[in-house]
């Protein structure tokens, strides 16, 4: 945003920084017009992977940014206490759905979607501190992990006859732990499957400690989410509750929220987490492999069925007679779902388990930030453009992520400016 205080100099530096975590880098100076500032940040969200804004916070023209901004993302502007006290100013902003990131001592920045506002005041020191580290995350590639723990020799074999790949990284500690990590889902599982077909009582356990990723999110949505978990599993206790999971991005989500709950308050806790998918007629091929994927990655017992919600339901309990409660990652956007509360038991004609929503009340951004900042891994479907899976027959990508119509190439998921326009893709 225009400033006359900003130097070459200010801008060299920032432009050298991000050059430095291989980022290429293009900026431009904008002047306080709202039309020109939608225009301009509408475009840059949708083709570069991050924005960074330079504003003024407290500025008497820093409502047009925040208006803009609220009509790019559609989303409403909300007072910013923390920023209004720091400052000294009557008025500061950022919207409904946005992160605050934080780091001691270091002026906070509003992030929305790849979008980061600074202010000019302390720059620096936001930007080193909060925004470097982000982006390097961001632009990192996904890398997944495993733990095998393994007796030293059993039937004469040793760790000396491991199989080689050169997708999958292994090491050990000199004991009988062996550390697995690969950016490939696929060749992780396969490599582990060929490990554990050598070696019996294998324990085994994703490598990366999600309960102090889940743990160390202030976001209040999170926090929220997570005390709900906690709550269920108080109420039932963990070997009385299952999950809903179909391979979506809400429930993949809830997933990664519950095993940090769980890990993090049930360390003891030894039995495979108990899964329902319940199949559409006609899944994405894409789909059930990444469910598969999420079997073998979390160690998850995942019963599919094909049944209606209902009799399935029904089938679940009359299996499983002590399940007191189901996980679900409906959020109150969902059809029929708006007037939902996060312990909600089932309509008395249909077969009686309280119904668990941890993200009821999460934005279509909020999901996605999560995914992107914590690194979890998702279905492939959302990178092609499709932003809410039904079937094959029903779900197209989704058009609002249409960029080159002659050769039907989607923007990905979490491109979306208007969460409103998620089901967008989905035929009626």
């Amino acid at each position: 945003m225009e400033n006359e205080d900003k130097t070459s100099t200010d801008i060299d530096f920032i432009r050298e920084n991000l050059q430095s975590i291989n980022y290429n880098v293009s900026g431009t100076t904008i002047g306080y017009y709202e039309d020109l500032l939608i225009k301009e940040l509408e475009h840059s969200v949708k083709y570069t992977d991050a924005v960074i804004l330079f504003s003024d916070v407290g500025a008497p023209n820093s409502d047009i940014l925040w208006q803009a901004i609220s009509k790019v993302f559609h989303q409403t502007i909300v007072s910013n206490r923390r920023l209004k006290k720091l400052y000294g100013v009557k008025n500061a902003y950022e919207t409904m759905y946005s992160k605050c990131l934080e780091h001691p001592g270091v002026p906070p920045v509003i992030y929305l979607q790849g979008v980061f506002v600074i202010d000019y005041k302390e720059f620096k020191s936001a930007f080193l501190n909060i925004v470097v580290p982000v982006l390097k995350n961001l632009n990192a590639k996904l890398l997944l992990t495993q733990l095998l723990i393994i007796d030293e020799v059993q039937n004469g074999k040793t760790l000396e006859l491991l199989p080689h790949s050169d997708k999958v990284h292994v090491a050990y500690d000199g004991g009988c732990t062996l550390h697995l990590s690969s950016t490939s889902m696929s060749a992780l599982l396969e490599y582990e499957s060929s490990v554990t077909k050598m070696f019996r009582n294998i324990q085994r356990d994703v490598g990366s400690d999600i309960s102090e990723l889940v743990y160390n999110q202030r976001d209040l949505h999170i926090r929220h989410s997570v005390k709900c978990i906690e709550d269920c599993f108080k109420e039932y206790s963990p070997e009385n509750v299952f999950v809903s999971f179909n391979g979506g991005k809400d429930c993949t989500v809830l997933l990664h929220l519950i095993l940090g709950v769980l890990r993090r308050n049930y360390p003891n806790f030894s039995g495979k987490l108990f899964c329902l998918y319940i199949e559409n007629s006609n899944p994405f091929e894409e789909l059930n492999k990444f469910i598969e994927e999420c079997r073998q990655y979390y160690n998850l017992d995942i019963l599919k069925l094909n049944e209606s919600i209902k009799d399935s339901l029904a089938f679940v309990l009359e299996d499983k007679p002590h399940m007191k409660g189901v996980f679900m990652g409906t959020r109150r956007t969902d059809p029929f779902s708006d007037h939902l509360k996060s312990f909600t038991m089932t309509d008395s004609n249909w077969p009686q388990i309280m119904r668990v929503s941890p993200l009821l009340d999460w934005h279509y951004s909020q999901i996605w930030d999560y995914l992107l900042l914590m690194k979890v891994p998702y279905c492939s479907l959302y990178d092609a453009g499709y932003t809410s899976l039904g079937n094959s027959t029903n779900t197209i990508p989704n058009p609002y992520l249409l960029v080159d119509n002659e050769q039907k190439k989607y923007l990905p998921a979490y491109k979306l400016l208007d969460g409103s326009k998620e089901r967008s893709g989905r035929k009626t």
